[in-house]
């Protein structure tokens, strides 16, 4: 065990050192101690969430922060780790909402402005992806036009403009997004109690703007020649990177959730069986069935697979090692790569073709589609794409079963595939990646 005397007589020794603590004792699990080459000594909780290892900072050994106190603090981290949370980011949520309380206490002389409100709003939203998408659509359509404007004097005709843009601009999904974000900013602010603005106002502007209609994106179904047109023109394409290019013919091949092909990693692909399991954290019916999703990897799909880079880079440690993402991002290679930069890409494919306008979550109603024309049961086709399972006796089957069914329908599914677009036994896929992007 780590002991004030071992961490004490600790002395520099011009490279940085770390103490680990050594005990049966689970709620101390990953204490550790930092010595720079400086002889700086920081207490660490290390720990692993959602598959990424991390270090929580619990601050510098002086005689006011001991190691009596790092454990303390350690067994109060680790009750974090283990409801589910992370305990940076819960760090993180907690200083956002201080400072937002500093900028209302510094505010509360003046009145409320847009930018302000959406604030208040972005800092009550608990799910990560929705805030950022929230904040993002705030920063691009929101800010700039009105954002500087009082809150309580915001009416529907300032509203309507700034949503009518987005449906000019063919984003009807984004539009519904941002009125519902709008929406929902403005009425925390109205309902809420506790909220610093509650007497201010008392009515939503946004709610007297009509919400853009639902265009229901998933109905979109590629036809058999635009599948053929789409394979054919990724062959010579040079407007898309390769990895993008490739995780498109996965999608084609398995009519997997983009995300799930996109996030695909190393770990996840087991050559010896020829199967990829996605981890239940990587799986959005996860709250339905906490078991991995188990794919057999088909010879197209094996082939894609194979022929993506291992990339080998150094860690903040300074050892090299691969990549985990199969399609890495250009900042981390252990991040895969944006899926929103994939629809981005597509959006430009269409509009430099003659192919309708589509996305790349569209392909997964398309396969499911086509499969059902070559006669590929039912409940094939739902263990093949994960749908969520409503029996109770199917939400408890072992997640290596019916792999044999799988496989079958997505044999059955590749062959027609390689039909439609024409492909040979001999040769399954040109390998353009000497055509780079543009």
């Amino acid at each position: 065990m780590l002991t004030n005397k071992a961490i004490v007589n600790t002395k520099s020794n011009g490279r940085t050192q770390w103490l680990r603590e050594k005990s049966n004792d689970a709620s101390i699990k990953g204490l550790c101690v930092r010595v720079t080459k400086a002889g700086t000594k920081t207490f660490y909780v290390h720990y692993t969430f959602n598959g990424r290892r991390k270090y929580y900072n619990l601050g510098l050994l002086s005689s006011k922060f001991t190691l009596a106190d790092a454990r303390d603090d350690c067994r109060e981290i680790r009750k974090l780790i283990d409801a589910g949370f992370d305990p940076e980011l819960e760090r993180q949520k907690k200083l956002d909402a201080q400072k937002l309380e500093r900028e209302i206490l510094d505010a509360k002389q003046s009145r409320t402005t847009v930018n302000e409100l959406l604030g208040y709003y972005l800092s009550h939203l608990d799910k990560k992806n929705t805030r950022n998408d929230a904040r993002q659509k705030f920063a691009k359509e929101v800010r700039p036009k009105i954002g500087n404007m009082i809150a309580a004097e915001v009416t529907d005709k300032d509203i309507r403009p700034i949503v009518a843009d987005v449906v000019k601009r063919g984003a009807q999904v984004s539009a519904r997004h941002l009125h519902t974000f709008l929406h929902a900013a403005f009425n925390l602010a109205i309902k809420d109690d506790y909220s610093p603005f509650f007497e201010q106002w008392a009515v939503n502007p946004v709610g007297k703007v009509k919400k853009p209609a639902d265009t229901d994106p998933d109905k979109r179904i590629l036809s058999v020649e635009e599948i053929r047109h789409l394979w054919k023109i990724l062959e010579h394409y040079a407007g898309m990177e390769p990895a993008m290019k490739d995780i498109l013919r996965l999608l084609l091949l398995t009519g997997q959730r983009v995300q799930e092909v996109s996030g695909m990693q190393w770990a996840e692909i087991d050559w010896e069986t020829m199967l990829w399991s996605i981890p239940p954290v990587r799986i959005k019916t996860r709250k339905k069935r906490n078991e991995p999703h188990i794919l057999p990897i088909t010879p197209m799909m094996e082939e894609i697979i194979k022929r993506q880079p291992v990339i080998q880079y150094a860690d903040r440690l300074g050892k090299t090692r691969p990549a985990k993402a199969v399609f890495s991002g250009r900042n981390d290679p252990d991040k895969p790569l944006e899926w929103r930069s994939l629809s981005r890409a597509v959006n430009r494919l269409c509009e430099r073709s003659e192919i309708q306008k589509f996305s790349p979550r569209q392909i997964r109603g398309t396969v499911k589609s086509h499969m059902a024309r070559i006669k590929v049961m039912k409940e094939i086709r739902d263990r093949i794409q994960n749908h969520a399972l409503t029996d109770i006796a199917d939400t408890h089957y072992d997640a290596h079963d019916y792999l044999d069914e799988k496989q079958a329908g997505l044999m059955k599914w590749e062959r027609e595939l390689k039909r439609i677009v024409r492909i040979s036994n001999e040769s399954h896929i040109v390998d353009f990646r000497s055509v780079g992007p543009t």
